[in-house]
């Protein structure tokens, strides 16, 4: 109002009121003038919205007060609670970083020893390639000394006989402290000559006496089987190095194969930490909001009316809720027939009912 009303003009409003409200009196005409000057402020206008509000929602306007004060202790701690959180997302950011480096290096080293594999794979076919090529051409030299000792053979005309023969002349020359290659060296160097009486009058000459010129011989033949022995000491050290290499090469392609193993584990491990962040992170700060509650009780409600409209209508099925304090009467139908809700339970790996209270790891 822009000014004061007087005692005159007061009363004629209030009499020209009590033509339509007969119990209309001057101080209620105050009391409506008070009023009016509130309903122009706006914040009375909110405090009255939001009192009524608390009303409807079963608080007391004595309450109102109280109830503020948790509000704002609760939205204290619930920063406090984002700060850490913040605190703990930069973190895990910084986990992820390096673990994307560390997959990154072991990928890499993965490929390096994959790379180096195929190389000694490829050194060991070459080998193996040129090893099968040296079995068969022994294969072939054997075969062509077999024909050649056949041939031989068939060109000598011998036979088991003759073998037999031979043996049982082997048997007897031993018997006299001789040996029968020795007999058959003396046979095919005096089979040469012309003239053997001569040539055996020329050895006893020269070495005094039939055993010094065998004793001669013998020493010729010493002298050439340790030339053949030698000769087969340094195929034999050739083949053992051949084979030596064959076995480190061996080791050294089982060595890679067991680190292109490790490694690809450890690839394996990276990606399901990766898709368990990605598929979990999400709720994380959910879990640690559940991880506050002294405890945690799983219900649902066993309504079958409930059961039998979620078959046809799934939004409108069994009530499933979370508290941390027990309940009596189901907040969705309001009956008694809260009872726990199992699943929940089996999938924490809890005994059904119990108060237990949610456990994060490090």
């Amino acid at each position: 109002m822009s000014r004061e009303l007087t005692t005159d003009e007061l009363k004629e409003v209030v009499g020209a009121a009590r033509v339509y409200c007969m119990g209309f009196s001057e101080e209620r005409f105050q009391s409506l003038v008070e009023m009016g000057k509130q309903v122009a402020n706006k914040g009375y206008l909110e405090a009255v919205r939001g009192l009524a509000r608390l009303e409807r929602e079963g608080i007391p306007c004595t309450k109102a007060l109280d109830e503020y004060k948790a509000l704002l202790r609760r939205l204290s701690d619930l920063e406090r609670k984002a700060a850490d959180a913040k605190v703990k997302l930069d973190t895990l950011e910084k986990d992820k970083q390096q673990a994307e480096g560390n997959s990154k290096q072991i990928k890499e080293s993965a490929e390096q020893a994959q790379k180096e594999l195929e190389q000694v794979r490829a050194t060991r076919a070459r080998e193996e390639k040129e090893l099968a090529d040296f079995r068969a051409a022994a294969t072939r030299e054997k075969e062509r000394l077999d024909r050649e000792v056949a041939k031989c053979q068939q060109k000598a005309n011998v036979s088991k006989e003759d073998i037999a023969t031979a043996d049982k002349l082997k048997t007897e020359v031993e018997s006299h402290g001789l040996t029968l290659e020795l007999m058959l060296d003396l046979a095919k160097e005096f089979t040469a000559y012309q003239n053997v009486q001569a040539e055996l009058v020329g050895a006893l000459k020269k070495c005094g006496t039939l055993q010094g010129y065998i004793a001669s011989l013998d020493e010729q033949a010493q002298e050439k089987r340790k030339a053949v022995e030698v000769e087969l000491n340094i195929a034999q050290v050739e083949k053992d190095k051949s084979q030596a290499e064959v076995r480190s090469l061996e080791a050294t392609r089982s060595n890679f194969e067991n680190i292109l193993s490790h490694l690809q584990s450890d690839l394996a491990y990276e990606d399901e930490i990766r898709r368990f962040h990605r598929r979990y992170w999400g709720v994380s700060g959910l879990m640690e909001y559940l991880a506050t509650w002294e405890q945690v009780l799983f219900l649902r409600c066993n309504n079958p009316i409930s059961a039998l409209a979620g078959v046809f209508n799934p939004p409108a099925g069994v009530a499933r809720f979370w508290t941390d304090k027990p309940v009596v009467n189901c907040p969705h139908c309001g009956l008694k027939l809260v009872v726990f809700d199992e699943k929940a339970y089996s999938a924490l790996n809890w005994p059904v009912g119990i108060q237990g209270r949610l456990q994060l790891g490090e």
